[in-house]
C-alpha cells in the first residue's frame, strides 16, 4: 500500500486558532510524562497538578485515566485569550495532533479533519514525512503509556 505522504503534508498550526482547544467537546489523555511537564509550567507538584488540573475518566475497557479538565463551554483548562497557557509544555497528543495514524491513514482521512483543522493543506507550512513518521510514533507511544492513578 502505498503512503499517500510520502512528500510530506502541507501543514501549519496557527495559535490562534483555538479549534482544537475549544467549543467541541475532546478528551485529552494524559501520561506521567504529561502531568510532569505540566507540573513544572504550573510550578505544582505532581500530585497538586493532577489535583487541580485533571479529572479521572473510565476507559472504554474500564481502565481508570487521567484526561485534563475543561471548562463547561467544553474549553481546555488551559486555554486562555491568548492562546494555550502551557504551549512549551503541553500534552503529547497536543503536540502531535493532527499527526495521528487514524488522521493520516488515508488521503480521505486527511481532507477530512480539514473540517476540525484549518492549519490541514495550509500553504503556510511543511512537515516531512520522517517528521510525519515521528509525530506518529511519539503519539502512539504516549497512548500506551497513559496516566492510570494509583501508579
Amino acid at each position: 500500500m502505498s503512503c499517500f505522504y510520502k512528500d510530506g503534508l502541507n501543514f501549519s498550526c496557527d495559535r490562534g486558532c483555538r479549534d482544537c482547544c475549544a467549543n467541541e467537546p475532546g478528551l485529552v489523555f494524559l501520561s506521567k510524562v504529561d502531568i510532569e511537564n505540566i507540573a513544572k509550567a504550573v510550578n505544582l507538584t505532581f500530585d497538586e497538578t493532577v489535583e487541580v488540573y485533571t479529572r479521572r475518566f473510565k476507559s472504554e475497557g474500564g481502565e481508570d485515566l487521567l484526561v485534563l479538565k475543561e471548562y463547561s463551554n467544553n474549553d481546555c483548562i488551559f486555554l486562555k485569550e491568548n492562546g494555550c497557557s502551557i504551549y512549551q509544555n503541553r500534552p503529547i497528543q497536543c503536540i502531535t495532533y493532527p499527526f495521528w495514524k487514524r488522521i493520516i491513514e488515508s488521503k480521505e482521512s486527511w481532507d477530512n479533519e480539514k473540517m476540525y483543522c484549518k492549519g490541514i493543506n495550509s500553504k503556510d507550512g511543511f512537515v516531512s514525512k520522517e517528521d510525519i513518521d515521528f509525530l506518529v510514533s511519539l503519539y502512539e507511544n504516549n497512548l500506551r503509556n497513559l496516566y492510570t492513578p494509583g501508579e
